[in-house]
């Protein structure tokens, strides 16, 4: 179970006047998705999980789901070859 399980049931558990069904038709997802990340037979992608902590005012973290928050990946260098470098630097002086 993550964090994310319990800190959900705990949230709607806490709010008597927030059913299910009316938090997934919020979220834009099934009622029965909502079960499905209650009982964990599935998490949430990171938009969903993103959307629930916006919604529970940062009660259900998005890294509570062990979610990563999108952020753009560094791009790796790419190195060229010394057999390239090679070519390169003879085709100049050619």
């Amino acid at each position: 179970m993550t964090h994310g399980q319990k800190k959900l049931a705990a949230f709607i558990a806490g709010r008597p006047d927030l059913f299910a069904s009316e938090l997934a038709r919020r979220l834009g997802v099934a009622r029965s998705t909502i079960s499905q990340w209650v009982n964990g037979s599935r998490r949430p992608g990171r938009k969903n999980a993103s959307d629930l902590e916006s919604f529970s005012d940062g009660v259900v973290p998005s890294s509570s789901w062990d979610v990563a928050v999108e952020r753009p990946l560094p791009q790796p260098q790419r190195q060229r070859s010394r057999r390239s470098r090679r070519r390169t630097s003879s085709a100049g002086a050619a």
